[in-house]
């Protein structure tokens, strides 16, 4: 069978197989369709992103850090950039109940006093017993102190002793000692004069020995009273003055055991 020819126009007229033209096609069509294979196959080739810290980066391109997303984040391809999740995550609030703390109620401290009579008014004149007819008390104490409510003058006797008889009340300042009625200095503006008899700071019944040698001002850090200060030791007659600022109220009474003789000073 002899080969078809195809007559092409020209000047020249070239006959060219037809089946060499055919060869040349379906060349041509393998060329092409290898072109259009290999570029599917390379979109294929793309390394898919690891979700590990580190990635593989296709060669040519250049490398990003790899930055971390947060939960429920959507990273955008290429970009690297990563963009906020639409819904913020919740969280299951728990309620705190209020602290707590165990109140005390706090009660008022009320000022009080061992037993004994009510505070007399400064013009008061408080006397049991005088003058005593009580076999000698001998002084071997004298305290000033501070109490609440009131300051507290004591003065006590040896225990074997009955309690002399007493005389308190304000005087006038200024006031002398006894028996030399030389002036008594005494610091405040009023004196609350204590006497006492029989009683004294000697041991007169015996060998008259000094059994209270002193001091003979007695002072302390107290509200009201300013000082107490001996006025004098005369024929059992033994009398001290407290000094006070301004005349306040008092009371006076005994206790045992040992025997004491207990002026207190309103404050």
């Amino acid at each position: 069978m002899s080969a078809e020819t195809t007559t092409v126009p020209g000047p020249a007229s070239t006959q060219v197989p037809r089946r060499r033209a055919g060869h040349t096609l379906i060349a041509l069509a393998l060329l092409l369709g290898g072109g259009l294979a290999a570029a599917c196959s390379s979109d294929d080739s793309v390394t898919a992103t690891s979700t590990s810290a580190s990635s593989t980066v296709p060669t040519g391109t250049s490398s990003r850090p790899t930055t971390s997303s947060a939960p429920g984040s959507t990273t955008v391809p290429g970009t690297g950039t990563s963009t906020a999740p639409t819904t913020a995550p919740t969280t299951a609030a728990t309620a705190v109940p209020p602290a707590t703390t165990a109140s005390t109620a706090v009660i008022p401290r009320i000022p009080t006093a061992p037993p004994g009579p009510t505070f007399e008014p400064a013009t008061a004149v408080v006397e049991q017993h005088f003058p005593g007819t009580n076999r000698l008390a001998v002084l071997t104490d004298v305290r000033l102190g501070r109490n609440d409510g009131f300051d507290r003058v004591v003065f006590q006797f040896r225990n074997d002793d009955s309690l002399p008889g007493y005389l308190v009340d304000y005087r006038p300042l200024p006031l002398t000692a006894d028996p030399s009625d030389l002036p008594l200095v005494i610091t405040g503006d009023h004196g609350l004069v204590v006497r006492m008899q029989a009683a004294s700071r000697f041991r007169m019944d015996t060998d008259y020995s000094l059994v209270y040698p002193g001091p003979s001002t007695v002072t302390a850090s107290a509200d009201g009273v300013t000082e107490v200060v001996l006025r004098g030791d005369f024929e059992a007659m033994l009398s001290w003055v407290i000094g006070v600022r301004g005349a306040r109220p008092f009371r006076v009474f005994t206790l045992s055991g040992p025997p004491r003789l207990v002026v207190d000073i309103a404050t």
